[in-house]
């Protein structure tokens, strides 16, 4: 099966200065939007991961557990002596068998906008512990204890579908964080191939994707063919970060000196002033909602603006 993800809805249907008018029969493959998901006025496309779960010829082999140099662990951290009793959303995604190793890369107009990279110390510590404690610390892909843990975020997509009529706020699409990952370094390099082919770990990175989801390279390359047209596509639009998921986790995040408010943009936008990452030297501006945030010198949080995205769920 032949994934054709998007007809460029960077440029099918836009209009200067009137921002994107897009519809799932002009922009979007049907085969590739998600029911499931759907909201008003936003179009929610399948996940990279979903994708390949549901189309057979992706079909999971057997891992090569070779490369994994320590003991195997459920996420429940205890060892994986006989895993064919152990529930299968409780093993490592290596040992399921119906969970895969795949997720879209970050788009290049949210370069640098990573939780860790945005939030304060303190305050991304904070997230990122309470998902370290869920899984007792194992990599939740090959089932190893990786000395520090990793933390990898993973982000649902939703397209403007029409003229919202909520200011700059409909000219832009969604990006929602729908999960956190803990994994050791090895498994985390597969969940950024972009930045593999620009560091050359490559190779290092796409022969781990192949031993966790036990795909050979043939397999692998179709799938890294749908990772990075989808890059080039989200690539066309800004995007609103949707941090919704972590409330009831936090009460807040704290956004550390390197961003600072971009006024001119609108509320809830920011601003990288000083990009950490020499491979990205320009600065992009991204809008926060669905958490309150406040800057690190400051001692209240500010008016949370809602998620267009939450209220349907």
């Amino acid at each position: 099966m032949t994934h054709i993800v998007l007809k460029s809805y960077g440029t099918v249907n836009h209009t200067p200065g009137r921002g994107m008018i897009c519809s799932v029969a002009e922009a979007v493959n049907e085969d590739l939007i998600s029911s499931s998901k759907q909201v008003p006025r936003y179009l929610h496309v399948k996940s990279v991961a979903d994708i390949v779960t549901s189309d057979p010829t992706f079909a999971k082999g057997a891992p090569d557990t070779s490369s994994f140099t320590h003991r195997l662990m459920t996420l429940e951290g205890s060892p994986v002596d006989d895993h064919e009793d152990v529930e299968d959303e409780l093993l490592p995604i290596a040992l399921s068998g119906s969970r895969f190793a795949a997720a879209d890369l970050i788009p290049k107009t949210t370069w640098g906008a990573s939780l860790s990279n945005m939030l304060t110390d303190t305050s991304w510590q904070g997230v990122r512990h309470r998902y370290i404690d869920a899984v007792h610390g194992v990599c939740v892909a090959c089932g190893t204890i990786p000395n520090p843990p990793n933390a990898h975020e993973l982000w649902d997509f939703y397209l403007p579908c029409d003229e919202i009529g909520n200011g700059d706020l409909g000219r832009q699409g969604i990006q929602r964080l729908s999960e956190v990952l803990i994994l050791c370094p090895e498994c985390h390099a597969m969940f950024h191939l972009g930045r593999a082919q620009i560091e050359s770990f490559f190779d290092e990175a796409e022969a781990r994707l192949m031993a966790v989801n036990g795909w050979d390279l043939p397999t692998c390359r179709r799938s890294e063919s749908i990772i990075f047209e989808r890059f080039k596509q989200h690539s066309f639009l800004k995007w609103t970060l949707d941090l919704s998921l972590l409330q009831g986790h936090v009460d807040g995040i704290a956004i550390n000196i390197r961003w600072q408010p971009d006024e001119s943009s609108g509320a809830a936008t920011l601003k990288e002033m000083r990009p950490r990452n020499m491979n990205v030297p320009w600065s992009n501006s991204v809008r926060i909602v669905g958490i309150p945030w406040r800057m690190s010198r400051e001692r209240s949080f500010r008016d949370m603006v809602r998620s267009p995205i939450t209220h349907f769920d």
